[in-house]
């Protein structure tokens, strides 16, 4: 499942920034009432009226049509281990899910399932990860959409009984049976198919009712690897507001209970699209415009410097392995420590080796860089991180200075440094030689073995308790020749 990468979670903030700073007029924020799945993502999308808008979450993309619902809830929802119960055994793993609140049709509706509420809701599932007992209910809806059969023979009553009757299931499994299936119609969606239809589920002789009837997509992306199942609750003059009637009434339909639901399905069959709230058509075009292309992450682009983690001087050289097919590359460092995240450099290129101008502030740093095609889909993704080393003032001795043989080191101690490690170069030597390398919890050091007259560099790393080197000093000396001195 895809997480938050840098450039995700900063267009992320951003919008949630930037909405929550317009009028009401404008899309609007607020906080997301805490399910019992929980939430990575508290935010609320308010859609203004008559204006249709993309709604765009991590990858997962569709156009939201303001007569179908009032705001858009979008919820990042962890893995949920199993739990002994009736029906098909369900463990919901880590997906996305858009919860359409204040949504067009019967008010006070009844659950959708047995792992669902009453709320619209559309889910998207990564395959690889449900449950080896729902597994079955996955092949059979792509066996199904391989071999599209007429939708028409797909609206029958009591569809889960008798050897004859297609099998479709749906995500995630209830301990109640769909009593039917009406307005069956297969949709196709950015990168993926499925199929709609209309039912109300029941664990016993119900009547049927808008506060209980409602509308899902069972759909499949061109890959198999996402499962995309949407709800509606949806309502129709034609049909009763409650299940509630006269026990007379309820004798006279168990008498003929099959014959009633026929009736029930041809019913609903014969309604048009707009004669139910919110209107079939406008749910289709909503499950149409779907992409889920976004939500499994590209493979991964490599990265030569720097490494995950590591530690940098302001003006670092970012470098990446050439990936096949890609035409450039765009490249986003994010500032980690600023709120909201803050864009410190971008640019698309063709290179894989880019200098980062002007210099860095010292602080920790994301970098993303996306392989793109000539129609700038992501081939590949590469996702580090770095940190810009703060810059220590040398006390003693000053650049350049004659010293002595034993010279005594003097550097500015660093606020979140634990240790400094101190490294001395005799530059006159090629390669250069390591003369001194020590770990001290000080800010002094004096050379113990003497040096012989010649060149140094000298370098102090401050280390924090994460041993992450946070700052640096580098200086020079001159170990003067004692005899010519003389």
């Amino acid at each position: 499942m895809s997480r938050l990468t840098p450039i995700r979670l900063l267009i992320l903030l951003l919008l949630l920034l930037v909405v929550s700073c317009t009028s009401t007029t404008s899309p609007e924020v607020g906080l997301v009432e805490g399910g019992s799945e929980g939430t990575t993502v508290p935010a609320t999308i308010t859609i203004p009226e008559n204006a249709p808008q993309t709604i765009n979450f991590l990858g997962a993309t569709f156009i939201f049509d303001p007569t179908v619902a009032g705001s858009v809830q979008p919820e990042l929802l962890p893995a949920q281990a199993a739990e002994p119960g009736p029906g098909v055994l369900w463990a919901s793993p880590e997906h996305i899910v858009f919860t359409l609140v204040d949504a067009a049709g019967a008010q006070n509706h009844a659950p959708l399932g047995q792992y669902l509420t009453a709320d619209a809701q559309i889910h998207l599932y990564p395959t690889g990860e449900l449950n080896i007992e729902v597994q079955p209910a996955v092949d059979n809806l792509r066996q199904l959409l391989a071999q599209s059969p007429d939708a028409a023979a797909l609206e029958v009553v009591t569809p889960d009984q008798g050897a004859a009757q297609p099998g479709l299931s749906m995500l995630p499994p209830s301990n109640a049976v769909p009593m039917f299936r009406a307005q069956v119609k297969y949709l196709t969606f950015a990168g993926g198919r499925g199929i709609r239809y209309l039912t109300q589920l029941s664990q016993g002789l119900v009547p049927v009712s808008n506060q209980e009837l409602f509308y899902t997509f069972q759909g499949l992306t061109d890959d198999g690897a996402i499962y995309i199942a949407a709800y509606f609750p949806v309502a129709v003059p034609a049909l009763p507001a409650t299940s509630q009637m006269s026990e007379e009434a309820f004798t006279a339909l168990v008498d003929d209970w099959q014959g009633y639901l026929s009736q029930t399905l041809a019913l609903l069959n014969e309604q048009p699209t707009d004669a139910f709230t919110p209107d079939l058509a406008a749910l289709d075009a909503l499950i149409s415009s779907l992409s889920a292309a976004g939500v499994i992450p590209p493979p991964e682009l490599a990265g030569i410097w720097p490494d995950n983690n590591e530690s940098v001087d302001n003006q670092p050289i970012l470098q990446w392995a050439a990936y096949a097919n890609a035409v450039r590359y765009e490249l986003v460092v994010v500032d980690d420590d600023a709120y909201p995240p803050v864009v410190a450099f971008s640019q698309f290129t063709t290179e894989t080796v880019v200098p980062i101008s002007p210099a860095l502030e010292p602080g920790s740093y994301s970098w993303t860089v996306r392989a793109l095609d000539g129609r700038d889909t992501v081939l590949a993704e590469l996702n580090r991180q770095f940190w810009v080393k703060a810059t220590l003032e040398a006390i003693s001795p000053a650049i350049g200075a004659t010293v002595t043989v034993t010279p005594t080191l003097i550097w500015q101690a660093y606020p979140d440094a634990t240790s400094y490690q101190l490294i001395i170069l005799d530059d006159a030597a090629y390669p250069p030689v390591v003369m001194v390398d020590e770990k001290s919890g000080d800010t002094t050091f004096t050379v113990v073995t003497p040096l012989k007259p010649g060149s140094y560099s000298w370098s102090v790393w401050a280390i924090d308790n994460n041993n992450r080197v946070v700052a640096e000093v580098n200086g020079s000396f001159i170990v003067a020749d004692v005899l010519s001195s003389q």
